[in-house]
């Protein structure tokens, strides 16, 4: 198993547990015990859980006014991005018309 494999296998199992602890475990009150005895933190309702790349992707955000600010963003993290170029050409590109419903 490769170093990225093994890392997507972790994220994986990360996204795995911490959806399940927003939903059905944060509303149960015998999930997670030590959270109401010890903390007093009750039980309570998740209303929305934020996926990103889902399959069937339904809220779309247009950051046409920001995106040269999120490219450089993203040159400033070298450590984690040093090894890839980022957007060398990017000038030409065009944006999408999003779908009024989705809005």
């Amino acid at each position: 198993m490769s170093a990225m494999s093994g890392f997507w296998a972790s994220l994986r199992a990360l996204s795995s547990r911490a959806s399940s602890a927003a939903y059905p475990d944060a509303g149960n009150d015998f999930a997670h015990r030590t959270l109401l005895d010890h903390e007093a933190l009750k039980p309570w309702t998740v209303e929305e859980i934020w996926m990103l790349n889902g399959t069937e992707p339904n809220h779309y955000v247009d950051v046409t006014d920001t995106f040269d600010q999120k490219i450089e963003a993203l040159r400033a993290h070298r450590s984690q991005t040093g090894h890839r170029i980022i957007a060398p050409r990017y000038s030409g590109l065009t944006c999408i018309p999003v779908h009024p419903r989705l809005r």
